[in-house]
């Protein structure tokens, strides 16, 4: 087991695709989790330090929420030693007409 493994237990890491969607991310995220970001040419990264899987729970959703709100579909994220893709919520009033336009 490598060191690092152990520095990112507790760590989500976030891909995210703009410097906008990073400072988005750090405003609202970072009062909340702890953490680091880090931008160079190609990516931008945003962490944040888990308490408890409870936590995980609500900084997913958070997310989901930052996204839905940022038009960005998808991110790639770091969890635990494995890659996983977070995709965006969807508007609650997009659902209702969904479902009013099945039960038609």
């Amino acid at each position: 087991m490598d060191i690092l493994d152990f520095a990112l237990d507790d760590m989500v890491i976030f891909e995210l695709p703009t410097v906008e969607a990073l400072v988005t991310f750090r405003d609202r995220l970072r009062p909340r989790w702890d953490g680091w970001s880090d931008a160079d040419a190609q990516v931008w990264l945003f962490t944040a330090r888990l308490s408890t899987e409870a936590d995980l729970a609500g900084l997913l959703r958070e997310a989901q929420y930052l996204l839905s709100g940022l038009g960005v579909a998808s991110i790639r994220f770091f969890l635990d030693g494995r890659l996983y893709t977070l995709e965006s919520a969807e508007p609650p009033f997009s659902r209702r007409v969904d479902l009013a336009a099945r039960s038609e």
